[in-house]
């Protein structure tokens, strides 16, 4: 029998608010700018110990974060901690499956990216969107970008991708955009254009890098460097900015990340050391 473990979530406790459009709040602001309330909704979710945990369209995603089998379980969590769905990741010809992210579209479908090797030892990478019998339906193959974090901005068959080019991670983009029909259609933000603290695909932390999508933007965050990667789909304008970091950053570690449609972004923070008075 497995171990399993129940996780409190609250929705909206110590959410930070960083951003008024994308501006983020300088060290120099007064600290009232930084807001923490009490959670308006608290729940229970009992997900298998271990599992990578991931909010998308108010619905707790979990999965075992590269895992080694055939087939990759998937959990899908309501608002209320009941779980609601199961779903298999599992390809033709592939011997082992690793499961790197997860997400829902806005038709609530479950998309996935990962990594397969198959008998002879040959690795592929891919983002898949299963349908709603929790099976398979399409797939990209986005080899070599290996697809670390995935989110949809728009319900148009396309989805983004954070990651890098397996072997040549130092010279791939950040930031990849896949068609279910079409297969790669942009890769912005070479890493040769960046500082050394995209060098690493997954960067310092398992909590350094963070991605977001509306209808509007994509965002990646790097939360160690506190670099904001944007890109507008209205311009079709790639930005890259320096943001000022929060007080007391120095003792904080960003623990979530999420765009609201008006553009503002909202941070989970963890204190790292607390002292005893």
């Amino acid at each position: 029998m497995k171990t399993r473990t129940s996780i409190s979530v609250s929705m909206c406790i110590s959410l930070c608010l960083l951003a008024g459009g994308l501006k983020l709040y300088s060290q120099s602001a007064t600290k009232n700018h930084a807001q923490i309330s009490k959670a308006y909704q608290q729940r229970v979710f009992d997900t298998p110990y271990g599992n990578q945990r991931r909010w998308s369209k108010n619905a707790l995603i979990s999965f075992r974060q590269y895992g080694k089998s055939q087939k990759e379980k998937i959990l899908v969590y309501d608002q209320t901690g009941a779980l609601n769905r199961r779903a298999t990741v599992s390809l033709p010809d592939a011997g082992v499956i690793s499961v790197s992210d997860a997400t829902l579209n806005g038709d609530g479908l479950l998309l996935a990216s990962g990594g397969t090797r198959d008998t002879k030892g040959r690795v592929a990478h891919f983002i898949a969107q299963l349908n709603e019998t929790g099976q398979v339906g399409r797939v990209i193959r986005t080899t070599p970008f290996m697809a670390r974090k995935i989110c949809v901005a728009k319900d148009d068959g396309t989805v983004w991708a954070y990651g890098g080019d397996q072997g040549t991670v130092r010279d791939s983009a950040v930031l990849e955009q896949y068609s279910f029909d079409k297969g790669l259609l942009k890769a912005l933000f070479p890493r040769t254009e960046l500082g050394r603290e995209w060098v690493g695909l997954d960067g310092g932390s398992p909590e350094q890098i963070h991605l977001a999508c509306t209808a509007q933007k994509v965002v990646v965050f790097n939360a160690v460097s506190d670099v904001l990667l944007e890109y507008d789909l209205s311009t079709d304008q790639a930005t890259s900015r320096k943001v000022s970091p929060l007080p007391g950053r120095r003792d904080l570690l960003v623990t979530g990340f999420c765009l609201t449609d008006d553009g503002l972004i909202l941070v989970s923070l963890y204190q790292k050391t607390i002292s005893l008075r």
